[in-house]
């Protein structure tokens, strides 16, 4: 009831946060919380990253249709689920594509090339074909940012 949720809700001033898991359930004896920094935060990434999925697909002239496979790398892409990516509006949806979390990519692609002259040989090929994109100039990406920021 409310008295149990009142007694979640904590902090100073401005600053709420919101005790998700007690001290005594969590793990190694530590509670969990959720501040209002941790929630604008995740607005401020997600408003990036959809953003910028938009802009490419625009720059693209392609549609989520279009795409077939959409890899989440690092550590957010290894651990969010993936519904959960769609569900918050990360992500539009990709009704044909495949979503496969692929963990440190960076660190992956990195070993593979000091590790094999053939793939440090694919990896000079691939930067031949990329194209910088530069979002934080368009005047529209803070159109599609501030948009992309409501949950």
């Amino acid at each position: 009831g409310r008295p149990a949720l009142a007694r979640r809700i904590g902090g100073e001033g401005r600053s709420r946060q919101v005790l998700l898991v007690e001290p005594n359930d969590g793990a190694g004896g530590r509670g969990l919380t959720i501040t209002q920094r941790d929630v604008r935060e995740l607005q401020l990434a997600k408003g990036a990253i959809r953003a910028g999925i938009e802009i490419l697909l625009k720059e693209l002239d392609a549609t989520p249709e279009d795409v077939k496979v959409v890899y989440l790398a690092g550590a957010f892409g290894n651990y969010i689920a993936p519904q959960s990516a769609l569900t918050i509006g990360l992500m539009p949806a990709f009704p044909n594509a495949r979503l496969e979390p692929i963990g440190n990519a960076a660190g992956t692609g990195a070993r593979m090339a000091l590790l094999s002259r053939t793939e440090r040989e694919n990896a000079t090929a691939i930067l031949a074909q990329v194209q910088y994109l530069e979002l934080s100039g368009r005047p529209d990406f803070q159109e599609q940012f501030a948009e992309a920021m409501l949950f």
